[in-house]
């Protein structure tokens, strides 16, 4: 089957570079040993756990921001989770391994327990939505568009002060509504 035969998610995939290995010593996971060459190592059975969480409590956004003296804003893909289990939010970011933040959302009156959102962008967002990708359900058809994107877009690309040449800049917005209609 050659890629105008496969289907598009199947044929972005094949080109996906893996995920970029983070500075998290190897651990032994379940009494195995993690291959040699790996920094972090994830059971297949952590990482799908990790999807299925994301599924169901996980959002996908591209975010606009301006900087000053640049003609256009850069676009970045931001992945976070909500969760008023702290201890969950920490399992969940221990397992992927990459760097994100997690913030306390403002508490109102109407919550029973303190929230809190674990925060990945840019780059870091990329390889969340790498590492989850062959286990997500809800969220695969956005995820594979922001890996497109980041592909045909050039967001981890920075141009300088002079920006990126039009086509990027159209191809970027249609990614934008793209992405707002998938949900």
């Amino acid at each position: 089957m050659n890629n105008r035969q496969m289907p598009i998610h199947q044929a972005v995939v094949g080109t996906l570079m893996p995920a970029t290995p983070t500075t998290v010593p190897a651990v032994q996971i379940g009494g195995t040993l993690p291959p040699a060459n790996q920094t972090h190592y994830v059971a297949p059975t952590d990482l799908a756990w990790a999807a299925g969480f994301f599924d169901g409590d996980g959002c996908i956004t591209a975010t606009w921001q301006v900087r000053k003296g640049r003609p256009n804003p850069d676009m970045r893909i931001q992945v976070n989770v909500a969760q008023n289990d702290y201890r969950t939010l920490q399992h969940f970011q221990r397992i992927l391994g990459a760097h994100g933040k997690i913030y306390p959302l403002k508490r109102k009156a109407i919550h029973n327990r303190q929230c809190w959102y674990l925060v990945y962008w840019g780059q870091h967002a990329l390889d969340v939505l790498r590492m989850l990708l062959p286990y997500l359900r809800r969220k695969q058809q956005e995820a594979l568009l922001c890996m497109q994107i980041n592909q045909a877009g050039n967001l981890t690309t920075h141009p300088g002060p002079s920006g990126h040449s039009a086509d990027i800049w159209k191809l970027r917005r249609q990614f934008f509504e793209k992405l707002k209609r998938l949900k």
